[in-house]
């Protein structure tokens, strides 16, 4: 084959933690078994989108202007904000920016047909924020209108009855003013057949449906933030925001007052929109991934509409609203359409018919998502399903226990602190390199050796690793030069030669903090995987201990200025600060701002050979159970290619192709041009700043040399992050034990050298 081509950041971790014993049980050496529960497809949460009036709105805006749904000032002309369903139809809410009318709402029965643009009422300024459908079918605006003679804006609810035609007219019954309050902020309306319920920031109102006559006002719960809905049965519900903590309460229509409800979900569940029950759910909330369907009482929430499984792109649910089991309009955000709405109607029956591949992880981000989305769409054979475990300990425990009982995913995405070189050692996962070799498509390309390499575990290619990031300490040129490791005994004495302190010389931290950085960026340093050996007792270490007991116990982070600290290094007040490179841009800053000189990108302190490190954004294996483990290489080798390399904005790509486009888009940003205060046209690039002492320094556009310093390092790096929980807990462990003087360094390093090298011995 051809070969390869050249506050702290702890809190990005990825918190998967896999037990060795569990995998020791699975059978992974030996034979494929299979992967089994993890690649099944749920064919009852997939749905294809059906046209209906939606469809076209905006693309009739588009073809009726001469630019396009983007108004020219980077807001979209064409913007959905709100959807109910009510009496057999859909009623999506949205505004056209370069419309007279501004507002509209389009209604549509549940087949997508008879469909109709009603516009509402709208002043020059002001207009229609919210909206619910009585039962009979007449409709309630809310919305504001400002008033001249007031010079304010006056909030306003009306009631409107439909008449029907060749073009729909909105008849008047009653209008009222709710409010001429400026901070008014309603957040939300409903509707029984009696009563109208508006929630507000703070209060719940509720108005009399005959003549809009204002019935009841009341506090909402204490601390309670989140949404109003109705039942099936017309009951009005109060949904906490996110449903954290199942903050749910039912509302008596005659006092005003709240009963709290129970309603199971777990800790982790993050609602983005509420919308009204149907059938047998009381309410419906969307998530991330899809939208499901809460009832009180039940175990969980049952997801109902799997945006993945459905090949759907979804960045963010702006609203949602569902008439029957089999159609739910949705409105979303996605990167390639923006502001978009659409009807989906259920279609998993004959979705089953591909060979399932499941990919497990604790976190799919958006550019995981969209690979996912792609491949399905295109790839005849195979389906990817991704099995998202909750980004938490509970989370954690359950893959483990899939993996304990044998459903062992067909991929599998690795996190930071997975002992990743323990699962390889027992044969956990491919060597994907034969499959690399015979892809010409991609041996074809150029990739940064060093990064790939640095991924090898007993010279294997287990990992699909597209893009990274460089984690570092950064200092001043003039005071480390050219130093690429900085060594414990260098840093001590230039600490005590400027007369420093510990609590800042390297920015705020704790001793503990100090070790568990260092040991998350050098653990390769004392732990040689291929040879199983490790090096805990060693005088490096031993200095690394005393070294990390000079930083304070606690650090008050609340107390900290940190304008100040913003601008510690210029001003000579700190030694070095962490660097966390994920582009050029990320380069400037510190060269040209936090800095303002050329810089020193080193390793934490160590024993002087240690650089700067890698931290992967992405990386996936191939587990020796799937059965279809060139399916897996279809789907993965895609993260290789221009299409997702060129795609990578907030990383550094592995291909030198990418990375060069990276550097000549830097090089070569938009200029914008903008009228000054003397009434000058002034063009300039359009290119970051920092705040440093409240003033803020506009940052250079990068010349040759500054892209010559980043691509420098990238292609020198030789280091990636290594993290095994096992071992970690064992360190902070040991070390309390040292920060509390009840052992000395010497006693803690033999302890832990003793207790590694045994959990090394047991895992290989």
């Amino acid at each position: 084959m051809k070969r390869w081509k050249g506050g702290r950041l702890l809190t990005m971790i990825l918190m998967l933690t896999l037990t060795v014993g569990a995998l020791a049980g699975c059978g992974l050496v030996g034979g494929r078994k299979g992967s089994t529960s993890l690649a099944k497809i749920d064919t009852d949460t997939i749905y294809s989108q059906i046209e209906s009036p939606l469809s076209g709105i905006k693309q009739a805006a588009e073809a009726g202007s001469e630019e396009d749904a983007d108004d020219g000032m980077g807001e979209e002309r064409i913007n959905f904000t709100s959807a109910q369903a009510a009496n057999g139809r859909y009623y999506v809410l949205y505004s056209d920016l370069e419309s007279v009318n501004k507002t509209f709402l389009c209604t549509f029965d549940e087949k997508g047909e008879n469909g109709q643009m009603i516009p509402l009422p709208a002043s020059e300024e002001g207009g229609v924020n919210a909206f619910t459908v009585m039962p009979d079918g007449s409709l309630i605006l809310l919305g504001s209108e400002y008033i001249a003679e007031k010079e304010a804006f006056v909030w306003q609810m009306s009631r409107y009855t439909l008449e029907e035609g060749e073009k729909p007219e909105l008849k008047e019954i009653w209008k009222q003013t709710v409010s001429e309050e400026e901070d008014f902020n309603p957040a939300g309306i409903a509707a029984t057949e009696q009563e109208i319920f508006m929630m507000t920031e703070a209060e719940l109102r509720i108005y009399d449906g005959k003549d809009g006559a204002e019935k009841i006002k009341t506090d909402l719960p204490k601390n309670f933030y989140g949404s109003i809905c109705k039942t099936p049965d017309s009951r009005i519900l109060l949904v906490g925001g996110g449903m954290i903590d199942n903050i749910v309460y039912s509302v008596d229509p005659a006092t005003g007052k709240y009963q709290e409800r129970k309603y199971n979900t777990p800790i982790t569940f993050f609602a983005e929109t509420i919308a009204s029950g149907c059938g047998q759910y009381d309410f419906y909330a969307a998530a991330s991934d899809g939208v499901y369907g809460l009832t009180q009482n039940a175990p969980e929430p049952v997801k109902i509409f799997d945006f993945l499984s459905s090949d759907l792109e979804v960045e963010s649910v702006t609203g949602f609203s569902i008439l029957s089991a089999d159609t739910v309009a949705l409105l979303y955000f996605n990167s390639d359409f923006g502001s978009t709405a659409t009807l989906f109607k259920k279609s998993g029956q004959g979705q089953g018919d591909k060979i399932a591949l499941s990919l497990a992880c604790t976190y799919a981000d958006q550019s995981l998502s969209k690979a996912v989305v792609r491949f399905n769409k295109t790839n005849k054979k195979y389906r990817i399903v991704l099995k998202e475990f909750s980004f938490d300990d509970e989370g954690n425990n359950t893959l483990n226990m899939e993996i304990a009982a044998g459903n062992i995913p067909d991929m599998l995405c690795i996190s930071q602190d997975m002992p990743v070189e323990s699962y390889a050692a027992k044969g956990m996962f491919e060597d994907l390199e034969p499959m690399f070799s015979k892809d010409e498509e991609l041996t074809s390309h150029d990739y940064l050796d060093n990064v790939i390499d640095a991924y090898r575990i007993d010279g294997k290619m287990h990992f699909v690793v597209p893009a990274f990031n460089v984690i570092g300490l950064i200092g001043k040129k003039k005071d480390f030069g050219d130093t690429v490791g900085v060594t414990i005994s260098q840093i001590e004495k230039m600490i005590k030669k400027r007369n420093l302190s510990y609590e800042t010389a390297l920015g705020p931290t704790t001793r503990d903090g100090m070790l568990s950085w260092v040991m998350f960026c050098a653990m390769d340093e004392y732990v040689d995987w291929d040879r199983g050996t490790c090096s805990f007792g060693s005088e490096s270490f031993i200095n690394l201990l005393k070294f990390c007991a000079k930083f304070p116990k606690k650090v008050n982070y609340e107390n900290i200025d940190w304008v100040k600290m913003e601008a510690a290094m210029r001003e000579g007040k700190q030694l070095a600060r962490d660097g966390y490179f994920f582009g050029f841009d990320s380069y400037m800053r510190e060269r040209y701002g936090y800095i303002g000189e050329d810089i020193s990108f080193m390793g934490y302190p160590g024993k002087g050979d240690n650089g700067p490190v890698i931290m992967y954004e992405l990386a996936i294996a191939i587990t020796s159970n799937s059965d279809h483990p060139e399916g897996c290489w279809e789907f993965l080798r895609g993260f290789y290619l221009d299409e997702y390399q060129e795609s990578i904005d907030n990383a550094f790509p592995v291909s030198e192709e990418a990375i060069q486009k990276l550097a000549d888009k830097a090089m070569n940003p938009k200029i914008f041009t903008y009228t000054d205060e003397n009434g000058k046209e002034v063009s300039e690039p359009e290119t970051a700043s920092v705040s440093i002492n409240e003033k803020i320094v506009k940052l250079p556009v990068p010349s040759e040399e500054d892209i010559g310093q980043v691509m420098n390092i990238l292609h020198n790096l030789k280091t990636k992050i290594s993290v095994d929980s096992k071992i970690s807990g064992i360190i902070d462990e040991e070390a309390g034990a040292f920060f509390a003087g009840q052992k000395n360094a010497e006693e803690t390093a033999d302890i832990i050298q003793s207790r590694v090298k045994v959990y090394i011995s047991e895992t290989k």
